[in-house]
């Protein structure tokens, strides 16, 4: 899992310059392989996104992008959560591989990237700002609900959770 932790692409425009770091790049990269029909569909839909204006992003307030194809959502996550993935990343992977290859049953959102986008605006040295997001699978994607359709968000934690 060290050796291919994450891999870092820069570019710049006139205004900014930017710096990418793609997390696990080969596990991912394999895992959308599994998962999607074709990664140049992929890299399209991400490059064509929208907000997700009627999403409230939770009690973590997080923002989320909807490509406009709606079979991917972006979601923004902070430092710590990032942090966190990259622990359990492993796992996290693992358990995937499972549920693709024994056809074990999951209800577990895909992520298909992780990603921190770095942005430094030129001509202003201070203002530099780092981003972190999750790319995902729409699991509302050509998803027809019936009346008697229920839907959950199901987090893992009890704290400050009502039920």
């Amino acid at each position: 899992m060290r050796r291919e932790k994450y891999q870092n692409i820069s570019t710049t425009t006139e205004h900014a310059d930017y710096e990418i770091r793609i997390y696990f790049p080969l596990k991912f990269e394999a895992f959308r392989k599994l998962y999607l029909d074709s990664y140049t569909d992929f890299v399209k839909s991400i490059c064509t996104t929208d907000d997700w204006s009627d999403n409230s992003g939770g009690k973590s307030g997080s923002s989320f992008l909807k490509t406009k194809c709606e079979k991917f959502v972006l979601k923004e996550v902070n430092k710590k959560e990032m942090k966190m993935f990259e622990q359990s990343a492993g796992n996290y992977f693992d358990y995937l591989c499972k549920s693709f290859f024994i056809y074990y049953p999951t209800s577990l959102a895909k992520i298909l990237g992780a990603y921190r986008v770095t942005t430094r605006v030129k001509g202003k040295a201070s203002e530099m700002k780092d981003r972190y997001f999750f790319i995902m699978e729409n699991m509302f994607y050509n998803w027809k609900p019936s009346k008697k359709s229920l839907v959950y968000d199901l987090k893992g934690s009890m704290r400050k959770r009502f039920l």
